[in-house]
């Protein structure tokens, strides 16, 4: 599977997680950035960074980013900016942050997770690690 699809993969795997345990039936709003999407319906930047996946409710008391990252792309300087950026937006509000990533990154994904908590001061932020081989729940 070419590495595109692999990271599209990974960002739907995010994608229907959020939306298992935030229904858009419930008022949720999702946005993908996915390379089909229009640019209106992506997701918001934040300090520069956009999120594979935006999920808030309406009125916006609560947020959930989504971010996929592939084997390639995970254990960089870029990737410790981008969650840095994500877990100090949701450190002020209500949310939580979700990071899909293949089996096999599951451990240096915690690892890089835990340290943007500490790094942002974000311990009332909950974080998830999903993985390509597990369930959704």
């Amino acid at each position: 599977m070419p590495e595109s699809s692999r990271h599209m993969a990974l960002v739907q795997r995010a994608a229907a997680y959020l939306l298992d345990r935030f229904p858009v039936d419930d008022g949720h709003l999702i946005f993908i950035d996915a390379p089909d999407t229009r640019r209106g319906d992506r997701p918001p930047s934040f300090e520069g960074y956009i999120p594979d996946v935006f999920l808030t409710d309406v009125p916006t008391r609560f947020n959930a980013i989504g971010e996929a990252k592939t084997m390639s792309d995970l254990e960089n300087e870029h990737t410790d900016a981008q969650l840095d950026a994500f877990l100090r937006h949701l450190r002020i509000r209500t949310g939580i942050l979700v990071v899909a990533v293949p089996w096999i990154a599951e451990r240096s994904a915690r690892t890089m997770v835990g340290a943007s908590v500490r790094r942002t001061q974000a311990t009332s932020v909950e974080t998830v690690i999903l993985t390509d081989r597990a369930p959704c729940r």
